[in-house]
């Protein structure tokens, strides 16, 4: 039969209704638990590597432009091609030692298809602590989301000590990194990368998915070409879930720098997304953040109540339009931010995102952005700091602390 993601087992009521969509007043308790046992089946114990994904069942529709399928219900779309080889990832991969990135419970590593010579990314996620929060979560949304703009999920293989996420590996570097190792960004190329962001960010809500984490890190180029015609990948989708129309979500979750003021107050919506798209834009056009502060604290309190500047030296040659755009995305109240499906729609985004030349944005704006990219990171360094600490807790089975970035 086939096999889906939860059980490895022949598709079931549960794995499609969780293919379908699910409650969504159930679904963070539900990614928490081991979904095997969630829906009744016994975990296989004999040891097991398969790449797997449920196929589309009938009564779906077609979605112009995009490699995705939608069921006819409405709810969550598929994948339309994702292998179901079986076996050994070893057997199908050579994997490279080195490590190209890491996280508190994954390591991504180089590999090559033994069979087709391909170059992909491969995450390895550990499992031994169930408690690792969101590879389900992160799984199962990159198996359901399908566009040009967002890192691509090949195969996932599962032994008894890791799960391994086949990807579509990217070496052009990071979007701020690009732009200074280019040295200039004409504000025409500067709204073209900015229309892929809210297009992205468009279709993802447009699904029902909320990322939570938007940040120049979180976009890299799969290749080391023009920028105005490379395409952005979206990558980390750690602390993206599902929501349904209304939904309060609660978890403060992000990165300080991008991170929406209401998220501070544990309630918000998909909303958020936007005006990390805002903070985005503005470090784009002038090389700084709009809220800054020596700490996280101060970081935070200046976003919950600063006002941001537009004018200035850096900003005199940064067309009105554009400023319009941030104006109109880094709002506090919510209900008057502009959505993505606005924000697309916008005339900078319109008129200057097709245009074929422009001025380039001053070389100060490189320098800052390369100030802004050395802050990163620090933040890494940070970060990986961080990740030795938890690993250590994790083999000494202490509880870890919250899953947040502030």
């Amino acid at each position: 039969g086939v096999d889906c993601m939860a059980c490895w087992r022949g598709i079931c009521r549960y794995c499609r209704g969780r293919h379908a969509g699910v409650d969504e007043g159930q679904q963070d308790s539900r990614l928490d638990r081991d979904p095997a046992s969630a829906a009744g089946h016994p975990r296989p114990t004999r040891r097991r590597s398969k790449s797997c994904m449920a196929r589309p069942t009938s009564g779906e529709l077609d979605i112009p432009g995009s490699d995705r399928v939608l069921p006819s219900n409405g709810l969550e779309p598929r994948k339309r091609v994702l292998s179901e080889q079986g076996g050994d990832i070893m057997d199908q991969y050579r994997v490279a030692e080195n490590a190209i990135g890491e996280g508190t419970f994954s390591i991504v590593r180089t590999a090559r298809s033994v069979a087709t010579g391909q170059h992909r990314a491969v995450k390895v996620i550990t499992k031994e602590v169930q408690a690792a929060p969101n590879f389900q979560n992160e799984i199962d949304l990159l198996t359901s989301l399908s566009h040009d703009n967002i890192v691509q999920l090949f195969e996932v293989f599962e032994d008894h000590q890791n799960l391994y996420l086949v990807m579509e590996l990217c070496t052009g570097g990071e979007f701020f990194d690009r732009v200074v190792e280019v040295g200039e960004l004409p504000e025409p190329q500067a709204a073209g990368l900015i229309r892929q962001i809210v297009q992205t960010v468009g279709y993802m809500h447009g699904v029902g998915v909320v990322h939570r984490d938007l940040k120049p890190e979180n976009f890299v180029f799969p290749f080391k070409g023009p920028l105005d015609s490379t395409p952005l990948k979206l990558i980390d989708f750690g602390l993206a879930r599902r929501f349904a129309a209304g939904e309060t979500l609660t978890t403060d979750v992000g990165t300080v720098l991008y991170v929406a003021p209401e998220v501070f107050s544990q309630a918000y919506t998909h909303a958020c997304d936007l005006w990390s798209v805002g903070v985005i834009t503005y470090c784009v056009l002038c090389g700084y953040p709009p809220f800054d502060g020596k700490t996280a604290k101060q970081v935070v309190k200046s976003v919950r109540k600063r006002a941001y500047s537009l004018d200035g030296l850096y900003w005199d040659s940064v067309s009105e339009d554009a400023k319009d755009l941030i104006r109109k995305l880094l709002v506090r109240d919510v209900g008057s931010r502009l959505t993505a499906s606005q924000a697309n729609d916008h005339c900078w985004i319109r008129s200057l995102a097709s245009a074929s030349s422009g001025e380039p944005l001053g070389i100060s704006v490189m320098e800052r952005l390369m100030d802004l990219g050395a802050q990163n990171q620090e933040a890494k360094t940070i970060q990986r700091r961080l990740i030795a600490e938890q690993k250590s807790r994790i083999k000494k089975d202490e509880p870890l602390p919250p899953d947040r970035y502030f």
